[in-house]
């Protein structure tokens, strides 16, 4: 790549990006198809309501993520925000991304004074200060996250989503309960609580369950309790940081 520099440097980065993105989403999907989680559920008459049952969710057994998916993952942020660097230099040593439209002062941080007026309009309009959630936008994420990995502490775990334990049927009405969040999925946790509201005549007898289930392999999000799923976060911000590389070529900046 010597001499590559600019867009057609930032778009090498990001088809990189896009290389570990599409292996891990493979990996995935075959760790997924080979270790399927088994769970417990305990159902229990409530003792509150009439015809419905307590159900909690347990998991039994869970494969451990391989640590080579967070050295993956911390190869596709690093090449897209290498993406966002490239893109801008040499007119800045970084693309910046904000948080916050202030500083620790309150003060008003001025991109204008690096940029032209519609380089400016382009990278305001992608902060991700303009999103209720900043860091849980794609800039955001990307931020925080490969700032972490720089310090090796990406943490890329198995969670889960539990809306396949009872399929949907008009005998039952599943009532979520909110609380017992578990966001890293290990043998022996409770992992879901929630009730079911019975039909008249339908009993807990009659119940049946899926006892093996999918894991969604998440990456947390940080400083935050939350977590995002791997891939479709990863895409996010690889289509994120495309859409930014098209407009600042539209630009003519090259």
């Amino acid at each position: 790549m010597n001499g590559v520099t600019g867009i057609a440097s930032a778009r090498h980065k990001l088809a990189r990006a896009g290389h570990h993105i599409n292996d891990l989403e493979r990996m995935i999907s075959e760790y997924q198809n080979a270790n399927q989680v088994e769970v417990r559920v305990d159902l229990s008459p409530s003792q509150e309501y009439e015809n419905e049952i307590d159900c909690q969710v347990a998991a039994v057994s869970v494969s451990e993520v391989p640590d080579e998916w967070g050295l993956i993952t911390g190869d596709a942020l690093t090449n897209s925000r290498a993406a966002l660097d490239h893109a801008v230099y040499p007119h800045a040593e970084h693309f910046p991304i904000l948080l916050s439209s202030t500083d620790s002062r309150g003060e008003e941080i001025c991109v204008q004074e690096i940029f032209d007026a519609t380089t400016t309009a382009i990278i305001l309009r992608h902060q991700p200060y303009n999103d209720p959630q900043p860091t849980h936008h794609p800039l955001g994420l990307l931020r925080e996250l490969a700032d972490r990995d720089a310090h090796r502490r990406v943490l890329v775990t198995n969670s889960f989503r539990t809306e396949l334990i009872f399929a949907p049927s008009d005998d039952y009405e599943v009532v979520d309960i909110p609380g017992l969040a578990v966001h890293e999925l290990v043998p022996g946790a409770v992992f879901k609580h929630f009730r079911l509201k019975l039909r008249p005549g339908f009993t807990q007898s009659q119940l049946t369950y899926n006892n093996r289930l999918v894991a969604t392999v998440v990456v947390n999000v940080p400083d935050t309790d939350d977590d995002v799923p791997l891939v479709a976060c990863m895409r996010s911000i690889h289509t994120r940081v495309s859409e930014i590389l098209d407009q600042l070529e539209a630009l003519g900046i090259l």
